[in-house]
């Protein structure tokens, strides 16, 4: 289609390079179920619950030696008695290498962090929507999520609209995120007036294509004329399957939006078509998103990264629905082998062991904060036994006859007394990373002041005795030992995810082989890594065309 687009619908590992994507995909369902038990373990209750002894001695028994320091642990490759289980992960994880790429204008980057600066600046993804939008006829784009601060802050609109001229409906659920990128989107308005006042030269892309003004549905300017059209509207909208059809009638039928597009399309249809696009599009955000792309004739293109695995509802989304509707797993392929991932695997699919090599010194500070958790789990369970039972909530029946030490009756106390329930255990969130892990008597401090219970649940002596006691038996190296076996999961998981709404969207489109070819077009669906995945772990986009 284009040199963007991959030349593969869905690049499979090497190992399964021959082999049809639904073998791939059971693959990844049968090796995430047979270590459902290493994915599902919770660092905060390492000791608690004696997670050490579920561990195949063959594996940890060469770790554990003296001469393996923490850079030689971060290679687990190179260790033979573990070497099917990390052969296994590594063959079956997607393929992350990524292709080359141009660069953006300056002027658009007011706003960008590093990391976004690397996917948008260089004109990745927004390259990749002109491409698909140039192919596909359709130069409507919405972008959802496009305020958000923590991610895009609008400039993948700012980039579509600026510097591929196309038509762009940011979309955002809050008000305030949408100012936020509102204030960016200003900064980028005056350079670009700025440099058209310069220059006799100026660009296309550099004339009055960006509308500041945060609009709301009820404020759509359907008959508003205009002599100089916006390339870019922001609308604070929470965007389901029922508001959807009738935000896409108003703005694709709408005088105003009907003579913006006018000047770049010859499409005479009075129904404007849409391109879909998210980056790093967090959560449920995604699958509704690839949903939306299925269920709405208006949308005919989709462009999607995703993120957040850990955020993601999994199982049926909307009871009522005369559909069920599932945010994972989306597709029937999975639905069908009842597959099943759990909060925690979740979690872990969003680690990146890929940056361990580049960040090892980050990598063991993360290695001490958890021996630091897990050891404070059994400083209050002797003083509160039942802050030890957390884990219990997650535990089937099942589950419960192949672990350590699992809490007794006794250990309810604090339940019973109102201080915590088997379903919310305390959880003590986000710590200062400089500041109150300094040493384990501070991180004690600290953790226990978040969780308003005595602040001399655990004395300065008592945490000094814990740690050099648990030190003393390598209790610090088994933490750091299963926590990078349980990172080699991690790949696969994610992989999981990406290859369930890849299915989902193939069997959406009725497709047999993923692309087809179409009245001269091509339609279809495609995935492959876009970004570098050290600066971007959550670097693989979906694109789709119907």
């Amino acid at each position: 289609m284009t040199s963007y687009l991959a030349r593969d619908a869905l690049p499979l590992p090497a190992a399964f390079r021959d082999s049809p994507a639904d073998d791939y995909a059971n693959a990844l369902m049968a090796f995430s179920k047979k270590y459902t038990w290493l994915a599902n373990i919770h660092t905060v209750d390492f000791f608690t619950m004696d997670y050490w002894h579920m561990m195949d001695p063959e594996w940890t028994d060469a770790l554990l030696s003296d001469a393996v320091g923490y850079p030689e642990l971060m290679r687990l490759a190179s260790f033979s008695e573990c070497m099917q289980f990390v052969r296994e992960a590594l063959d079956l994880a997607l393929l992350r290498d990524v292709p080359s790429y141009s660069s953006i204008d300056k002027h658009i980057l007011p706003g960008m962090t590093e990391k976004k600066l690397h996917e948008v600046k260089v004109e990745i993804l927004s390259g990749l929507i002109a491409q698909v939008s140039k192919e596909t006829g359709v130069s409507s784009v919405i972008d959802l999520g496009a305020g958000q601060v923590s991610t895009t802050e609008g400039y993948l609109s700012r980039a579509l609209a600026f510097q591929h001229d196309l038509h762009v409906l940011a979309i955002d659920s809050c008000s305030i995120q949408t100012c936020g990128a509102q204030r960016y989107q200003e900064m980028a308005e005056k350079t670009s007036q700025k440099r058209k006042q310069s220059s006799s030269t100026a660009r296309p892309y550099e004339e009055n294509n960006v509308s500041t003004s945060t609009l709301t549905l009820n404020a759509i300017p359907s008959d508003r004329p205009s002599t100089n059209a916006s390339n870019l509207h922001h609308i604070t909208q929470e965007v389901t399957f029922s508001s959807l059809p009738t935000l896409l009638t108003d703005w694709s039928t709408s005088t105003f939006w009907h003579q913006s597009t006018a000047t770049s399309t010859a499409n005479t249809d009075t129904r404007a078509r849409w391109l879909l696009c998210g980056l790093h599009a967090c959560g449920d955000l995604s699958s509704h998103m690839i949903q939306l792309f299925l269920g709405s004739d208006d949308v005919r293109c989709l462009v999607n990264v995703g993120c957040c695995y850990h955020s993601l509802s999994e199982g049926l989304e909307d009871e009522g629905a005369t559909e069920p509707r599932f945010a994972f797993p989306m597709s029937r392929h999975f639905q069908a082998a009842q597959f099943q991932m759990g909060a925690t695997a979740r979690m872990l699919a969003c680690q990146a062991p890929s940056r361990w090599s580049e960040r090892q010194e980050s990598t063991v500070k993360s290695f001490e904060h958890h021996f630091f958790r897990a050891l404070l789990q059994v400083g209050v369970g002797r003083r509160f036994p039942c802050f030890s039972c957390g884990p219990c909530c997650f535990l089937s029946l099942s589950d419960v006859s192949v672990t350590r030490n699992v809490s007794s009756p006794h250990q309810y106390i604090m339940v019973d007394k109102g201080f915590a329930t088997v379903a919310n255990p305390p959880v003590i969130g986000r710590l200062n990373k400089k500041r109150d892990f300094t040493s384990f008597e501070i991180y004690c401090h600290a953790a226990l002041r978040r969780l308003k219970l005595p602040l001399d649940s655990i004395t300065v002596e008592e945490a000094r005795r814990y740690e050099a006691e648990f030190k003393l038996r390598g209790a610090d190296r088994q933490i750091a030992i299963v926590s990078t076996f349980r990172a080699l999961l991690a790949p696969v998981l994610e992989s999981v995810v990406l290859v369930d709404r890849w299915c989902a969207v193939r069997e959406g489109m009725q497709l047999e082989n993923a692309t087809e070819r179409l009245e001269g077009s091509r339609k279809g669906v495609w995935m492959w890594p876009l970004f570098d995945r050290v600066t971007s772990p959550r670097n693989v986009v979906i694109v789709a065309v119907k």
